[in-house]
């Protein structure tokens, strides 16, 4: 399997829960696909209308082919993620937390100093001490061709949503 074709794999098995859109930029970036996730729960006395709390949960999937993966692309990420978090996440009274999952996927076999940055690759950023919500950042990379997967600690769960054909 080709990186287009797991894209396209990827995007018809996130489309039943996310919006799914190609092709898209951010700030001076881009990325091949975004998937986009918001849970709005929300607790209320007797109408609707008479709301007790709600609260919201967000998954942000950000999809790239490379040619390339090193330590220093790692940096840049997360260089990327402290700049433009306000541009990702719309914190407001109801933002609970936030995921931003990067996928990296190239037909390349990775060196162990770029496999230890990516399972030592942390991001974590919480709004005003936790009481507007807080922001996770997941870093997976899939090679399609051997089946390889590399994630940081927060992104060894999603293992096997991210590598289906197994």
């Amino acid at each position: 399997m080709n990186n287009i074709e797991y894209m396209k794999e990827l995007s018809e098995r996130l489309k039943a829960y996310y919006n799914v859109s190609f092709d898209i930029s951010l700030k001076d970036r881009k990325f091949e696909m975004f998937a986009k996730f918001n849970n709005r729960t929300s607790r209320y006395v007797l109408m609707k209308k008479s709301e007790i709390y709600a609260f919201e949960n967000n998954e942000f999937i950000f999809y790239k082919n490379v040619e390339k993966l090193s330590k220093e692309d790692l940096f840049e990420i997360k260089d990327f993620v402290q700049k433009n978090i306000e541009h990702i996440v719309k914190v407001n009274d109801e933002h609970m937390s936030s995921t931003i999952t990067f996928i990296f996927c190239g037909n390349i076999i990775l060196d162990k100093e770029t496999i230890k940055a990516i399972q030592g690759f942390r991001y974590y950023k919480s709004f005003l001490w936790g009481i507007k919500g807080w922001v996770n950042v997941k870093f997976i990379f899939v090679n399609p061709e051997t089946w390889d997967i590399y994630t940081n600690k927060y992104g060894e769960g999603d293992r096997k949503k991210f590598l289906f054909c197994i």
